[in-house]
């Protein structure tokens, strides 16, 4: 992960190295972000000016997307298992909000896992939204 400054970005900066997939941000605060690994199976919490790497969450099955939902949990795509899990990154409790979502194209030889990459953005009424990089389309999932 580096940092940009100058103009058109000239200037780089490391914050931090050996993350296993980088695909997605979130902002998480301050000067952090949430990050998820899709190689690795991970969530965590990266402070951009300590460069100070936090796993919050293992064993996810290729996370990409992850937005912040209006009560602090995480709402993350798990591409591998084709859902969007919501994660207490305080308790690590875990819910299933959607399954079998058409997401998770997967890569073609030599690339990287997280070919295309599914997004997920939440609204502040706590609705979802997230792309299918398999049907070229955007989904509502709306609160229950």
């Amino acid at each position: 992960v580096v940092t940009l400054d100058g103009e058109s970005g000239a200037e780089r900066t490391g914050v931090h190295e050996g993350l296993v997939g980088p695909a997605a941000l979130a902002l998480a605060g301050g000067s952090s972000v949430w990050v998820t690994e899709t190689a690795a199976g991970r969530l965590g919490r990266l402070d951009v000016d300590r460069g100070e790497y936090t796993v919050a969450a293992e064993g996810l099955a290729a996370p990409e997307g992850v937005a912040v939902l209006p009560d602090g949990r995480l709402v993350v795509a798990e591409v591998g298992r084709r859902a969007l899990v919501a994660l207490d990154p305080e308790s690590g409790a875990r819910e299933t909000l959607a399954e079998e979502l058409p997401i998770g194209l997967p890569a073609p030889a030599g690339m990287p896992p997280a070919w295309v990459i599914t997004g997920v953005a939440a609204a502040a009424d706590g609705t979802v939204y997230f792309s299918s990089d398999l049907e070229s389309a955007i989904y509502r999932l709306r609160p229950r």
